[in-house]
């Protein structure tokens, strides 16, 4: 086998680490990134009298520049590719630097291929009362891109200003589908609503503030905000009579993410005029329309409420003034209590019906309202962001 052509004198090999100040005959600087980060402080050239064939060789030998940087500094009032300092940052990478001119070095880089930069998947913060990290609402960076997992699901309040803490069973029921109540958990931690119609989660309560949803290095990131279109939320939920009268509630709303890191539902609410209304003004009968009183399936034995019949609807729930209330088999309906403020209540008839007996209705909410919200969730897979 043939050799290359040796030189009268050994190349100086040598492994650094950490902050590393060059010998007058360094050749190759293998660095060891596995230690953590390297910085190369280059020495000044000596102008007009540099030597025309000097050269350094670099390489990541501890393979980890993606994690631990290999930094190439310039001596004050010199530059290296026309900035300050050069950087590897990807494994096994390296080069070689030569003299440009009198004030200039030239770093030449191996071919190696760049990495993707990639988190990995993290927890948003805001959702602890989630009690399996696994089902909590998670982020992942790759590259310029912020991807989402997992539903977004409003707390819930237990009726005496506590967080009802998310469990789910072995067969994947979950502990919200039995709790009897709708408001939102807004304690710390919880969620801050706006009257608006939107609820933001992370709420920190000792500042009377929302925080961001991802880590401070990460929100800083963000490049702007950032909102789906209309999206389905849901709550399955058990009535007052047991597992075997299941509801399932719907809501519409877009999930979005602020440039500074804040995680949020914009619900329906506001968002659409009731058809057919009068319209004197640029908010007048926003927020009244039937549209807002999404009810759940019902089962046999049970009566939806058919809120077209309504009169006198007046944006509340129950509405103020509301008569007319029937089911969709013409059986005279009313409301037992506002489920804002006391758990949900089953709607009843006031008279009977052919059976002779007063027909159950179906659990409702006004799923626009963003007070009675709790226990909602959003799949957050629509929604992307970008890094800048």
């Amino acid at each position: 086998m043939m050799e290359l052509n040796s030189t009268k004198y050994p190349n100086n090999i040598r492994t650094v680490t950490g902050n590393v100040t060059l010998y007058s005959d360094d050749c190759i600087l293998d660095c060891d990134t596995t230690q953590g980060p390297v910085t190369i402080n280059l020495d000044s050239i000596p102008s007009n009298y540099w030597s025309t064939i000097w050269r350094l060789y670099v390489i990541d030998s501890g393979a980890n520049a993606y994690n631990n940087n290999i930094t190439i500094n310039a001596p004050n009032g010199f530059k290296i590719n026309n900035a300050s300092s050069a950087v590897i940052n990807y494994n096994g990478g390296g080069g070689y630097i030569l003299v440009l001119n009198n004030t200039n070095y030239l770093y030449i880089p191996n071919t190696g291929v760049s990495q993707v930069y990639d988190t990995g998947w993290k927890q948003l913060n805001g959702f602890s009362w989630i009690v399996n990290p696994t089902l909590a609402p998670q982020y992942r960076i790759i590259g310029k891109e912020i991807i989402f997992r997992n539903n977004w699901i409003v707390p819930l309040a237990d009726g005496s200003g506590n967080v009802i803490q998310y469990t789910v069973d072995s067969n994947g029921i979950s502990n919200y589908e039995g709790a009897q109540f709708t408001s939102p958990y807004q304690g710390n931690g919880g969620v801050q609503i706006n009257a608006g119609g939107a609820i933001f989660f992370n709420f920190n309560s000792t500042l009377n503030a929302v925080q961001s949803c991802l880590s401070a290095a990460d929100t800083a990131l963000l490049d702007g905000n950032y909102l789906t279109g209309w999206q389905i939320g849901n709550r399955r939920i058990f009535t007052s009579q047991g597992s075997s009268f299941e509801s399932y509630l719907t809501s519409v709303a877009q999930i979005g993410i602020t440039s500074n890191g804040f995680c949020y539902l914009d619900l329906l609410m506001d968002a659409e005029i009731g058809v057919g209304l009068p319209v004197s003004g640029p908010e007048n009968g926003l927020g009244t329309s039937n549209l807002r009183y999404l009810s759940s399936q019902t089962q046999e034995g049970n009566y939806l409420p058919a809120y077209i019949n309504i009169n006198g609807y007046g944006g509340s729930n129950p509405p103020t003034n509301a008569n007319n209330m029937t089911d969709l088999s013409n059986n005279p309906a009313t409301f037992i209590s506002n489920p804002t403020n006391t758990p949900l209540q089953l709607k009843v008839a006031n008279a009977l019906n052919t059976l002779g007996v007063a027909p159950t209705h179906v659990l409702n909410i006004d799923a626009g309202d963003p007070y009675q919200m709790g226990g909602f969730m959003f799949n957050s897979l629509p929604l992307k962001a970008y890094s800048s």
